[in-house]
C-alpha cells in the first residue's frame, strides 16, 4: 500500500476519534487538511461541512459543502450539507432548494425530509411543512423529532386530536421528554381536556423542577382546570426564580381578575404598561381597565400597538376583539362591526360544516322513535348530574350561576367528563365514531362510563344535592347522557338566534370546538345544525329536557328561576335571586356578565348591527330556522 495511502487512513481514524472525543475544533483541522490533499473527493468536503456547522461557523460550512457539490454534482448528502448551512445562516429559500435537490436524487433520505420540514415551518409555510414532516414518518414512524415537531405543528394548525395521537407515540419512544410532556399537553388545553394537560405538566416538572417554562405551562393549565390557587402558587415559584417573569405577572393578575379583585390585578400589570407597553399585558390590561378608571387609556395603548405594526398580525387578533368589544359598549356599531370583522378574518380558523351535519345525519339515524325503547341503560339511579346544554352564549353560565347559588347544588362549570366517556366507549368499541357505536352499548359499559363521571362530579363536592355541568356542546350527547342517566336533568339554554350568532362571532373562544364562530354564514349554518339536532332530542324526550329561553328570565327572572329549580326537584331559595353575589368564581366567557345583576341590554343586541348580517340570516333561513 502507497505510504501516502497509508497516512491519510491513520488521520482518518485519528479524526474520527477526536470526534467520539467531541475535540470538534481539533477533528475540524485534521479534515481541512486531508480535503486539501491530493484526490481528496466529496465525502471528506462533506464531513468537514457537518463538523464546521456543529461548530458554528456556516460560512466555512456552506464552502466546504459547495467544493463537495462541485467534486460529486449528483451527491445527495453534499446537497443536504449545504442546504443545513444556509438554513443556519436564516437563507431559508436556498435552503429548501437545496433539501428539495437532496430529496430528487434520493428520496429515502430522512434527514433531508425531516430538515426541509423545519424550514418550511420556520418560513411560516405551515401546511406544506406538515406534508414534509408526514413523508418522513411515511419512511420512519418513529423518528422521535418528527413526531415532536409535527405534533406541536399540527396543534397550532387546530388539528389537536391528531396531534394527541402522534405526541402520544413520541412519549411512548421517550418518555422522560420534557418537550414532548409539554407539547402533549398544550395539544390537550386547545381540545379543552385540562385535567390532562394537567397530569403532563406535572410529570414535565417532576423531571426538571425548575424549568420556568414547564411550570408557567402547569400554572396556566392550572388556572384553566379552575385551580386558582395551585396556579398562583407556581406563577409566584416561577417569579422566585426570575423575578419580573412577564408571563408570570401576567397569569397572576389574570387570576385576581377573575377573582374580582381588578385593583390587584392592575398593579402587577403597572410594570408591565409603563413607557411601552408589553404586547402580552394589553388583553388583560383593556379587560380590567373600566373597573380601575382607565378604559380610555387601555384602548389608546391598544391602538398605538396596531399603529406602529409590532409583533406578529395574527397575534393582535385579541387586541382586536377588545376594540370591538369597547365600540359596541359606546353605541359605535358600525365601527365596533369593522373590529370585530379583523379580529375574526386574524384568526384563520376554518370549520367543517359538512361533519356537523354528518353527525346531525346519525344522530337522527341511530335515535329514532322506535330504537329509543329498546336502547339499554346504566343502573345508575342518581339524580345528581344536572347537564346545561346549549349553544355558547345562550346562557348557559348564567343558568347555572343561578342554580349554583342554591346551597344544595355545585356547580362544577364547564367539565370534559361526557367527551370523555364518548372517547372511552369509542376506543372500546372498535375505534367507531359516535353516535355509530351506540347501538353495541351494553348495560355495563354505561355503567363504567357513568361511574366515572358521577365519580369526577362527587370528587367536587360530595354532598351537594345537584352538580351543575354546563359543557354547551353536550347538546350533541343528550340521548348517550340519558342512557348513561336515566334520572339526570337536562337544561337547555335558548336565545334568539341572531343574537346567539353574533355574541358567538363577537367572542374569542379558546377551543377549537367553536372553529365555525369566526365566519358569520358559518355560524349561521352551525346554529341551524345545532337546532335540529335539539328538535330531534325533543322530539323524543319531550319533557326529560326543560328550556329556558334568555329572553323570558331576563323579563321575568323569579318565574323561571323557579321553574327552573322546582324542574332539578329542590326546594325554591332566595338565595337563586343574588346569584351575583355568590363568591363562586366563573371560568368561562361570561365569567364577568355573572357577576352584576340581570340585565336587559343584550336582548335584541342583533338590531344595533342588522344592516351587516345578511349573511348570517341568510344561513338561518336556508337551514329552516325561524327569526
Amino acid at each position: 500500500m502507497p505510504k501516502k495511502n497509508v497516512v491519510i487512513r491513520s488521520r482518518l481514524r485519528k479524526a474520527e476519534e477526536l470526534m467520539r472525543q467531541n475535540r470538534l475544533a481539533e477533528a475540524a483541522a485534521l479534515y481541512q487538511k486531508l480535503c486539501e490533499t491530493r484526490g481528496a473527493g466529496a465525502d471528506l468536503w462533506v464531513r468537514l461541512a457537518v463538523l464546521k456547522r456543529r461548530l458554528g461557523d456556516f460560512v466555512g460550512a456552506e464552502a466546504a459543502a459547495r467544493k463537495a457539490i462541485g467534486f460529486a454534482p449528483r451527491m445527495p448528502a453534499a446537497h443536504h450539507t449545504l442546504g443545513s448551512a444556509l438554513h443556519m445562516q436564516r437563507r431559508l429559500d436556498e435552503a429548501i432548494a437545496c433539501y428539495r435537490k437532496a430529496l430528487d436524487l434520493q428520496p429515502d433520505l430522512e434527514e433531508a425530509h425531516y430538515f426541509l420540514a423545519n424550514a418550511l415551518r420556520e418560513m411560516g409555510e405551515l401546511g406544506p411543512a406538515a406534508d414534509a414532516y408526514g413523508e418522513l414518518l411515511r419512511l420512519n414512524p418513529d423518528h422521535f423529532a418528527g413526531l415532536n415537531n409535527l405534533g406541536a405543528l399540527l396543534t397550532n394548525l387546530e388539528r389537536s386530536e391528531e396531534a394527541i395521537g402522534l405526541l402520544s407515540h413520541a412519549l411512548e419512544l421517550r418518555e422522560d421528554s420534557v418537550e414532548t410532556l409539554t407539547n402533549l399537553a398544550r395539544a390537550h388545553i386547545h381540545i379543552g381536556s385540562y385535567g390532562a394537560a394537567v397530569d403532563l405538566l406535572q410529570r414535565a416538572a417532576g423531571i426538571r423542577p425548575d424549568f420556568i417554562d414547564t411550570l408557567l405551562e402547569l400554572a396556566w393549565a392550572y388556572r384553566l382546570d379552575g385551580r386558582f390557587e395551585a396556579s398562583m402558587e407556581l406563577f409566584d415559584k416561577v417569579l422566585d426564580l426570575a423575578p419580573g417573569n412577564e408571563r408570570a405577572l401576567i397569569g397572576k393578575a389574570k387570576i385576581h381578575e377573575l377573582l374580582g379583585d381588578s385593583e390587584k390585578a392592575y398593579l402587577l400589570l403597572k410594570p408591565l404598561l409603563a413607557d411601552e407597553p408589553a404586547f402580552n399585558a394589553l388583553s388583560i390590561y383593556f379587560d380590567i381597565s373600566r373597573r380601575v378608571g382607565k378604559r380610555d387609556s387601555a384602548v389608546d395603548a391598544i391602538r398605538r400597538f396596531l399603529d406602529s405594526g409590532k409583533g406578529n398580525m395574527a397575534a393582535t387578533a385579541p387586541l382586536y376583539f377588545r376594540l370591538g368589544k369597547h365600540f359596541d359598549e359606546v353605541g359605535m356599531y358600525d365601527q365596533a362591526m369593522e373590529y370585530f370583522h379583523k379580529a375574526n378574518s386574524l384568526c384563520n380558523r376554518s370549520c367543517d360544516i359538512g361533519d356537523a351535519v354528518a353527525l346531525l345525519e346519525s344522530i337522527q339515524q341511530v335515535y329514532d322513535a322506535g330504537s329509543i325503547g329498546r336502547m339499554v341503560h346504566a343502573d345508575v339511579r342518581s339524580d345528581v348530574p344536572v347537564f346545561i346544554v346549549g349553544m355558547p352564549r345562550s346562557g348557559t353560565s348564567l343558568v347555572e350561576q343561578i342554580l349554583s347559588s342554591h346551597p344544595e347544588v355545585h356547580g362544577a362549570g364547564e367539565t370534559e367528563n361526557i367527551e370523555r366517556a364518548v372517547r372511552s366507549l369509542a376506543n372500546s368499541s372498535g375505534r367507531k365514531h359516535y353516535p355509530v357505536f351506540v347501538p353495541d352499548l351494553t348495560a355495563a359499559s354505561l355503567r363504567r362510563v357513568a361511574d366515572q363521571v358521577l365519580g369526577k362530579m362527587l370528587e367536587l363536592s360530595p354532598s351537594a344535592s345537584r352538580i351543575t355541568d354546563k359543557m354547551p356542546q353536550n347538546f350533541m350527547y343528550v340521548g348517550l347522557i340519558l342512557q348513561m342517566f336515566p334520572d339526570c336533568h337536562i337544561v337547555h339554554c335558548r336565545r334568539h338566534p341572531l343574537d346567539t350568532c353574533l355574541s358567538c362571532y363577537f367572542s374569542e373562544f379558546a377551543s377549537h370546538y367553536h372553529n365555525y364562530a369566526y365566519d358569520l354564514e358559518a355560524v349561521g349554518r352551525y346554529y341551524g345544525i345545532y337546532n335540529r339536532i335539539m328538535e330531534h332530542w325533543q322530539s323524543i324526550f319531550g319533557d326529560r329536557i326543560f328550556d329556558v329561553d334568555y329572553e323570558e328570565l331576563v323579563e321575568d327572572q323569579e318565574r323561571v328561576s323557579r321553574a327552573l329549580v322546582d324542574y332539578c326537584g329542590l326546594e325554591w331559595s332566595d338565595s337563586c335571586l343574588t346569584f351575583h353575589e355568590s363568591e363562586r368564581v366563573v371560568n368561562t366567557i361570561s365569567y364577568d356578565q355573572v357577576r352584576q345583576p340581570l340585565y336587559k341590554r343584550s336582548s335584541g343586541r342583533w338590531r344595533n348591527y342588522e344592516k351587516h348580517l345578511d349573511a348570517l340570516r341568510n344561513a338561518l333561513g336556508e337551514a329552516g330556522v325561524v327569526i
